[in-house]
């Protein structure tokens, strides 16, 4: 590596950290808060979680405790569940620590996912500023005013989860799709991509369902940074697959809405 490419990709690393200490030093004030509204029929006044679960069989009973989704969100749960029994009791400050962990988390899985973006030939004007540009956008996550109330509201662990998971399901994506550009398919990489993404989804799904647009996602990384792209040419067959990929995703996401919204609607009712 060139030495001043070195120094670039060692200055982007420092300003990477000093903006997680930024963001762990402007957080640091609300950590004191209270729980707030939904934390309380979900964490304050669940018997599981209050049990200090020391088998497993209490254990997964607290994991599967919540009643917010058919899916029970195990995942978050079950770090609720670690934290009871790791320091007696699920308490404000622990949980808002716990969570601004997972969001400097995730903002790390921002960084390496604008990075892989910033590889992809659509940005390959880019190439040279791409640590720089990564550290702007993390900065805009990471220092965002709109994260306030997901990182200091502890049962939006459930969102962080979710959202540290999608992040990690496309950073695998993107890795593997820029071999496939350059080199085709392999199958051992192949493999190992489909098992990681298989793992990332299944824990994000776990964590909140809003996770399962993460194949629509996918499928916007492939349209607009891939498109095609196989082995440095372009493939009409993959060309083809995106394009109806694209439009059966989103006739479907809209079918979808209109199906569920009277349900959505309906969840509000009960809040003033």
């Amino acid at each position: 590596m060139p030495r001043t490419r070195y120094r670039e990709r060692y200055s982007a690393l420092v300003t990477l950290a000093a903006l997680l200490v930024l963001a762990g030093f402007c957080y640091g004030p609300g950590l004191n808060g209270a729980f707030l509204f939904d934390d309380y029929p979900n964490l304050v006044n669940n018997d599981w979680l209050n049990l200090r679960a020391k088998t497993l069989t209490d254990f997964r009973s607290a994991a599967m405790s919540s009643d917010a989704s058919a899916l029970g969100r195990p995942v978050v749960m079950a770090t609720f569940a670690a934290q009871s029994l790791a320091f007696g009791q699920v308490t404000p400050f622990i949980s808002k620590a716990l969570n601004l962990v997972i969001h400097l988390s995730v903002a790390l899985a921002v960084f390496c996912f604008s990075r892989l973006i910033l590889s992809t030939p659509v940005f390959r004007v880019l190439e040279k500023n791409r640590d720089v540009v990564a550290t702007l956008a993390t900065a805009l996550w990471v220092l965002s005013p709109l994260m306030v109330s997901t990182v200091l509201y502890p049962i939006q662990r459930m969102a962080q989860l979710s959202a540290l998971f999608v992040l990690m399901t496309l950073i695998v994506f993107v890795r593997w799709r820029l071999t496939v550009a350059l080199l085709g398919i392999r199958s051992d990489s192949t493999f190992s991509a489909l098992s990681w993404m298989g793992i990332f989804l299944t824990l994000a799904l776990l964590s909140k369902e809003n996770a399962v647009l993460t194949p629509l996602l996918i499928g916007l990384v492939e349209l607009l940074f891939f498109f095609g792209l196989y082995g440095s040419e372009k493939s009409p067959r993959l060309c083809f697959v995106t394009r109806w990929f694209a439009v059966t995703a989103g006739l479907g996401l809209i079918a979808c809405l209109v199906w569920i919204w009277p349900w959505i609607e309906s969840g509000y009712e009960v809040r003033p």
